[in-house]
């Protein structure tokens, strides 16, 4: 997910990179990894919450939502690419230079930036739409967690949805429907583990 930097090109992530190093390595979405492997045992934790409501629809979006995890670490290029970064702005000669800005782009592309990260992604908002379904018929959750998980869950998928279009969203549209996303998504995590919490007690 990447809103700090706003840059495509594969020049402009090394300047970004060189410029401001944090900034460049959040922007990357190098954080996402670990963030998105924590959404594992949420899946899990609501699988077994959720099961007696609906368990083919929880063994569903569980099983996606590992999927989407693993795929998306597995497309996540941030330290490759923080790596190469280093390789040409302390090369020499122009052919080292332009050897560093190949190798670049062959990262980018391997990394998906695009199509194959976001696949992942988007597996792991569909769970989180088919799980915010179920909540809404059962008792333990409240609808409000319910429909805040399809509202959060739902920005995110139509987000990806309209860029892969003919027409996407510019960068000021995309980084609207992020943040609004982000915030409540921030919101259905907590709403969730109050519940979980609560029903352990």
């Amino acid at each position: 997910m990447r809103v700090l930097g706003a840059t495509s090109t594969v020049i402009g992530w090394f300047q970004l990179f060189q410029k401001n190093r944090a900034i460049g390595v959040l922007d990357d979405a190098f954080l996402d990894v670990p963030g998105a492997a924590l959404l594992i045992p949420l899946f899990l934790a609501l699988f077994a919450a959720l099961r007696r409501a609906n368990q083919a629809l929880m063994a569903v979006a569980t099983s996606l939502a590992v999927a989407g995890v693993a795929a998306y670490v597995a497309t996540n290029t941030s330290i490759s690419l923080l790596y190469v970064s280093d390789q040409y702005w302390s090369a020499t000669t122009d052919a080292q230079r332009s050897l560093f800005l190949a190798a670049g782009q062959a990262t980018i592309s391997a990394g998906g930036y695009g199509l194959l990260e976001s696949t992942g992604f988007i597996l792991v908002v569909i769970a989180g739409l088919i799980a915010s379904a179920v909540m809404w018929k059962s008792k333990l959750f409240f609808k409000a967690t319910s429909l805040v998980g399809i509202l959060a869950n739902g920005f995110f998928l139509a987000n990806y949805l309209i860029n892969f279009t003919l027409f996407p969203a510019s960068s000021i549209e995309s980084t609207i429907l992020i943040g609004i996303a982000s915030l409540l998504m921030f919101i259905w995590w907590i709403l969730i583990a109050l519940k979980l919490i609560s029903y352990r007690n």
